[in-house]
């Protein structure tokens, strides 16, 4: 979140969440709101260092590190070995009771173990900004599984636009094929009740 906050796009008026909603930014929130979380700092610092350590030898594989989620991404791992990296992680984890393996696109990720997630951390945000009412139209846009949550969390109350790659499945209301039309989707059912579901297409990945 701080890279973002540091572009000359960053405006004082907004307010940021990053790393899931552990952290949170802006007028009214401080400088962050995670600072309950900071207990599972040692086990998470603890967890990087073993999983660089363990996965060195695996080509491909690249581990980031977030102030309270390390995520290990295998999108360039050889298929043969992601079941591998798979165990590495579980066995890393096994030495840390307080941490959890979360899974989003082509990535394992490590956080505290609490009852948090996106949907968890749209409420929050929300209800800090005053603005968890029945007359609020949230629009939430996501491309990862991880989103599922926050989808979820706006289920009877805001417009939920899910990105996809071409082979992605959706069951929403409302589907746009193309990416570009993202801009215009929300205007008309933010106007509507209840809460509607989309799906932008992305175009398919080049293979480097």
């Amino acid at each position: 979140m701080a890279d973002l906050r540091a572009t000359r796009r960053h405006s004082t008026s907004l307010v940021y969440a990053g790393s899931h909603g552990f952290e949170m930014a802006g007028p009214g929130f401080g400088e962050t709101a995670a600072s309950a979380h900071e207990a599972f700092l040692p086990a998470l610092d603890a967890a990087e260092q073993e999983l660089r350590e363990r996965l060195a030898g695996v080509a491909g594989h690249l581990v980031e590190r977030k102030p309270f989620d390390v995520s290990v991404h295998y999108r360039r791992v050889d298929e043969a070995e992601v079941a591998g990296v798979a165990r590495i992680v579980d066995d890393v984890l096994a030495a840390y009771p307080r941490l959890r393996k979360g899974h989003g696109k082509k990535v394992f990720q490590v956080q505290p173990r609490i009852d948090w997630d996106k949907g968890r951390a749209v409420e929050r945000l929300l209800e800090r900004l005053g603005l968890d009412d029945a007359d609020v139209r949230p629009i939430y846009i996501g491309d990862d599984r991880t989103d599922e949550d926050a989808f979820r969390a706006l289920a009877g109350r805001g417009v939920a636009v899910a990105v996809r790659g071409p082979r992605g499945h959706d069951r929403g209301r409302l589907r746009a094929r193309r990416p570009r039309r993202r801009r215009a989707l929300p205007r008309a059912p933010v106007r509507g009740r209840g809460a509607h579901r989309m799906t932008c297409r992305q175009p398919r990945e080049a293979t480097p």
